[in-house]
């Protein structure tokens, strides 16, 4: 709730920061979804499935929290989701070279328990 070393700003104890929650929300919906967050606290999910289009249901059991953080949603400016972006062709040879040196590990270590 209030912060004693930051006057002014209120924050709930085990508050995620929006940049952190915004990825899951990014990459497991799409605008117009519904997010969930059974655990609201400082509704951090409820501003950041707002602003990126999708629909809000949230759970909180703390009255004081709810009081203090319902009245931020009327605050969320909306966004459009980001342009997905196209990996590199290096980086992604890169990447199937270090799995495919992986896979051949797994093997060998596979080979080894059975004899």
């Amino acid at each position: 709730m209030p912060r004693d070393y930051k006057p002014g700003q209120v924050k709930n104890k085990n508050q995620l920061s929006e940049d952190f929650i915004k990825k899951f929300i990014l990459y497991s919906s799409n605008r117009g979804d519904t997010v969930l967050d059974c655990f609201g606290g400082g509704l951090t999910t409820a501003r950041t499935a707002l602003r990126f289009g999708r629909k809000f249901i949230g759970f909180e059991l703390n009255k004081n929290a709810y009081d203090a953080f319902v009245p931020t949603l009327d605050q969320v400016e909306p966004e459009s989701d980001p342009v997905p972006i196209s990996p590199d062709p290096t980086e992604l040879a890169k990447r199937e070279k270090m799995r495919e040196g992986w896979r051949r590990t797994r093997q060998e270590r596979k080979q080894q328990s059975v004899v």
